[in-house]
Formats: C-alpha cells, sequence, structure tokens
C-alpha cells in the first residue's frame, strides 16, 4: 500500500492509494474546501497590505516632487 500525502503547507488534496480486491482505488481527500478559502483569504490580505502600502510610498514621492 503506498500513499502520499500532501504537506499541511500544500493546496492540492491528498491522495490516497488502495488496493481493494485486487485493483487499485484511488481517493482524493477534500477538506470541504476549507483549507483553499483560508489561503486565499490569506493572500487576498497580503495582497491589500502590499497594494496599500505602494499607494503610501506613491503619495509621499508625489508630494516630494511635486
Amino acid at each position: 500500500m503506498s500513499s502520499r500525502l500532501a504537506t499541511p503547507d500544500d493546496s492540492r488534496p491528498k491522495i490516497i492509494d488502495r488496493k481493494k480486491d485486487g485493483e487499485m482505488e484511488r481517493e482524493k481527500e477534500v477538506e470541504g474546501g476549507k483549507g483553499g478559502e483560508r489561503k486565499v483569504q490569506k493572500m487576498t490580505a497580503v495582497i491589500q497590505r502590499m497594494s496599500d502600502s505602494y499607494k503610501r510610498i506613491e503619495s509621499i514621492i508625489q508630494f516630494r516632487f511635486a
């Protein structure tokens, strides 16, 4: 029985190989889609902070050189 387990950081679903009645059966574990949603929300927050920082820097530069 071989199994490949995704790391906690990994966004891909875990793939588990099981032998059943002589043939391979492949299952994907999906945790209700919540892990992916959480990751998207975190990245959205990071991008928003970066965007705010960029706007702040841009306004400082415009003020200094205007």
